[in-house]
């Protein structure tokens, strides 16, 4: 399991029989933990945190703009890729067949595919498609030989900032505030590295 932005790069790594490398550093539990590299001019809680976690909620669809559009190739095949103008948890693309045929249709998060469709449709008939993940910035959808088989006539989504603050608990059975300490690998000039508390316990 990987996350990585431009600030934050989260790995989960599986621990048994763990041997710190020196004193400093407690002995891992068996079990899945984090482990996090950030910008040090970004800080972080040394006095701990808190991890919490919710229902998934469905939201409410509202009309999403635009910010860019352009066209790609990639791996020999031609996309048309389109930036959304807020993050979201789901898109509703509706499209309109200039053609017929099928397109491949992928929601991503940055340049990674996080879900796709294909749809596939008669000259004049439109297909909608449903897309979601945790954190969706753009679509792409496959072009034809001589253009777009088919173009979006309506987007919308929920964005990832609507209800952002509702309906969150602290996971249960930890031992709260989760305590950091830092890698052996923390000696990178860019960032800081530092191992996270122990996230999901595994009988081994």
């Amino acid at each position: 399991m990987a996350l990585q932005t431009d600030n934050l790069m989260i790995v989960g790594l599986g621990v048994k029989g763990d041997r710190p490398p020196s004193a400093l550093q407690p002995q891992l539990k068996d079990g899945i933990h984090l482990r996090w590299a950030f910008k040090r001019e970004l800080g972080f809680p040394w006095y701990g945190y808190y991890l919490f976690r919710r229902d998934h909620r469905r939201g409410t669809f509202a009309r999403s703009n635009l910010i860019r559009v352009i066209d790609r190739i990639l791996k020999g095949k031609h996309y048309r890729l389109c930036n959304l103008e807020e993050p979201a948890y789901r898109i509703r693309i509706r499209f309109e067949f200039q053609a017929s045929g099928k397109i491949e249709v992928a929601a991503l998060l940055w340049d990674t595919p996080v879900d796709k469709e294909v749809i596939e449709a008669e000259t004049g008939k439109t297909k909608t498609v449903f897309l979601s993940f945790d954190t969706i910035t753009a679509f792409r959808f496959s072009l034809g030989p001589a253009g777009p088989i088919a173009i979006p006539s309506e987007i919308s989504s929920v964005p990832v900032s609507s209800e952002a603050g509702v309906g969150w608990k602290p996971i249960p059975n930890f031992s709260y505030p989760c305590l950091l300490y830092t890698s052996d690998a923390a000696d990178d000039l860019l960032c800081v590295d530092l191992g996270g508390c122990r996230i999901i316990k595994k009988k081994m």
